[in-house]
């Protein structure tokens, strides 16, 4: 991914140096260098909830910043009404109705600049805006032109057979027991996957409705694949987005599209269904697995200071640690994965090399060289 420095800053602490933060990118595990003010971020391959600039840079987001935003709008009631069928597929969800839109202004470079250099498309001022939210945050938004809306929105399941006419502009034919979002008429959009060309926005779009939500990834796995349509929002939702950043993406959005865009009227619609998000998981970690890990003892102090910078929430008993760990962070499965984050936010700079007690009883003479490597390979494997 690549990203202006100067974008980088606005998010995390100003007072970092260029150097500062490529360096702090690639202590965190993301391999990155600076070329002409853009950072050029590589993403491993287990961290698909970092295809985002808040995913990379984690915990040092500036979270006052965040909150800045969503106390920004006094929030006027919704003309629209949203109507949820089943709760548990979608626990969150924000609208903002915004009126009175010039779709034909040029947006800053730095936008329209993220957006090609992260290959993604210049469509028309809503839309990019809306990706590079998106680029910012990882969380997928949608937006339908309010003039073509009739009625509630209605998220709900299909009884019958139909066929719609997706952004795509392919027809597919809608399979009942699917998850659709419709108006009082029609198809608006396959949730978490695309939108219907019935509420397409375009530039002689002048109000739209912008969605924010949260929807359960397995269904939308299932949808994506029972109707074989792949895409970014699709593949973000399935490898899990931060429900911190729902709301927020929102309020962002709407401010650049007010900001930007010269829209006049904004209302906004609320619905979270706290009881049906699903909660972190636990992983127990102990002082003694770490020392085995790192190699030495890691004092406790310190090693709480470490997990809370990870915003991390956790608890100590009898001698162990209880970390709970953030449903969008599906890399972390065991413990073996806490003491990796452990040891990158601590800092490998800071951990002291100790020779290896293990002796191995072979002799040179009698075994050959790719014998004692392979020995010493299966021993460092086995032991982290």
């Amino acid at each position: 991914m690549k990203f202006d420095i100067n974008i980088i800053k606005n998010w995390i602490n100003p007072e970092l140096g260029n150097a500062d933060i490529v360096n702090l990118f690639t202590l965190m595990g993301f391999e990155s260098y600076l070329e002409k003010n853009i950072v050029d971020i590589s993403i491993p391959y287990n961290r698909n909830n970092c295809t985002n600039l808040f995913g990379i840079c984690g915990n040092n987001v500036n979270y006052q910043k965040i909150n800045k935003y969503n106390l920004f709008f006094k929030k006027n009631k919704s003309v629209i009404n949203v109507i949820m069928n089943n709760k548990a597929f979608s626990p969150l969800y924000y609208g903002s109705t915004i009126i009175g839109i010039n779709n034909n202004i040029l947006l800053p470079e730095y936008i329209s600049d993220t957006l090609i250099n992260n290959k993604f498309k210049l469509i028309n001022p809503i839309i990019d805006i809306i990706n590079y939210v998106t680029l910012i945050t990882g969380q997928p938004m949608h937006a339908y032109d309010y003039d073509y809306l009739h009625g509630d929105i209605i998220i709900k399941k299909t009884n019958n057979c139909f066929t719609s006419l997706l952004l795509n502009d392919e027809y597919i034919n809608v399979l009942p027991n699917t998850y659709i979002i419709s108006d009082k008429k029609k198809l608006i959009a396959l949730p978490g996957v695309m939108g219907s060309c019935s509420t397409k926005v375009t530039p002689a779009t002048k109000n739209v409705f912008l969605e924010s939500a949260f929807f359960d990834s397995r269904v939308i796995s299932s949808i994506s694949k029972k109707y074989d349509i792949i895409t970014n929002s699709s593949i973000l939702f399935e490898n899990g987005i931060n429900i911190n950043y729902t709301k927020f993406s929102l309020n962002y959005a709407t401010y650049l599209i007010k900001k930007l865009l010269g829209a006049s009227c904004i209302t906004f619609i609320e619905k979270c269904y706290k009881k049906y998000i699903k909660k972190d998981s636990c992983i127990r970690i102990s002082q003694s697995y770490l020392r085995n890990i790192i190699g030495y003892n890691l004092n406790n102090s310190k090693l709480s200071e470490v997990l809370n910078k990870l915003k991390f929430s956790f608890k100590k008993l009898s001698g162990a640690w209880y970390v709970n760990i953030p449903v969008y962070r599906k890399d972390i499965e065991s413990k073996i994965n806490i003491a990796s984050e452990i040891i990158k936010m601590y800092g490998y700079d800071n951990i002291f090399s100790i020779p290896l007690k293990k002796h191995f009883k072979h002799k040179v003479a009698r075994y050959s060289n790719y014998k004692i490597n392979s020995d010493i390979s299966y021993f460092l494997t086995h032991n982290g």
